[in-house]
């Protein structure tokens, strides 16, 4: 699986499709959030709505591979 930073890299995931997204808290990988929806209305919307905590929160994008 791979993964970007969703804040980092808005052009390299730009497309049409539905993503997964998942909240990650400190160096342990938390699972506490998984909501997937069309990528065109994260990088419209921004990623706000889908954290409450934005103090150690990234959002991490896992692209579907063939």
């Amino acid at each position: 699986m791979s993964y970007l930073i969703v804040g980092l890299f808005p052009a390299l995931i730009w497309g049409i499709m539905s993503i997964t997204f998942h909240y990650v808290r400190g160096s342990a990988f938390e699972k506490i959030i998984t909501k997937t929806i069309p990528l065109e209305e994260v990088v419209l919307s921004g990623i706000d709505l889908l954290i409450s905590d934005k103090k150690q929160a990234k959002i991490l994008v896992k692209i579907p591979q063939d």
